[in-house]
């Protein structure tokens, strides 16, 4: 993972995590800063695409939904 690529993804992340809407608001685009917190977030996203990635090599990936082996009853 590159510095780039995490101040690529805290962008996005400033993104969508801006301020609520609220009455009386101008119309436009009101971000908020990149902060380390999204850049924590973004190494964390990168870290777990690459690890999956990594892993779908060897086994497939579940559903969400599908319980894993160790949870089965019986």
């Amino acid at each position: 993972m590159t510095d780039e690529e995490v101040e690529i993804i805290a962008q996005e992340l400033a993104k969508i995590g801006g301020t609520s809407w609220y009455p009386g608001r101008e119309p436009g685009a009101i971000l908020r800063p990149v902060t380390d917190r999204y850049r924590d977030q973004a190494r964390i996203i990168i870290r777990t695409f690459d690890h999956l990635r990594h892993n779908s090599l060897r086994e497939p990936i579940r559903p969400v939904n599908e319980p894993s082996s160790c949870l089965r009853a019986g």
